[in-house]
């Protein structure tokens, strides 16, 4: 697998871990009425669909720039890299990793990125 992109950036590494990267979500919303409820459904696709990245340590300066791409507020291409040639329109909704302090240089353990699709590009 080849590196991920993240709105211009490729990853140095790619994440240690994904969750459920690319399996499309069913969107649904269930009402009550006064008798039963209505039940919708707008079928399985990759629009709104929140995933979580995760490394298990990346450099502090790493860090720091996918920091400023969480507090620029703007959405951002995202491709996977997996093999479908498929990039999507994402926003970055959360970043957290734990600061870890060395002799050698500070980076961050566990960190965790969260990205919600937007939409789906070429």
């Amino acid at each position: 697998m080849s590196r991920m992109v993240l709105g211009g950036y490729t990853m140095p590494d790619n994440p240690s871990s994904v969750s459920d990267l690319m399996t499309p979500k069913r969107h649904t919303a269930v009402v009550k009425t006064y008798s039963s409820i209505a039940f919708f459904s707008w079928g399985a696709s990759m629009l709104g669909k929140q995933i979580t990245l995760r490394w298990l340590g990346m450099t502090t300066d790493q860090y720091e720039y996918h920091q400023a791409q969480l507090e620029n507020d703007t959405y951002m291409t995202f491709d996977p890299k997996d093999g479908s040639l498929q990039t999507y329109t994402v926003e970055m909704v959360d970043l957290r990793g734990e600061m870890h302090m060395e002799t050698d240089g500070d980076y961050r353990v566990n960190v965790e990125m969260d990205l919600v699709f937007l939409s789906e590009g070429a």
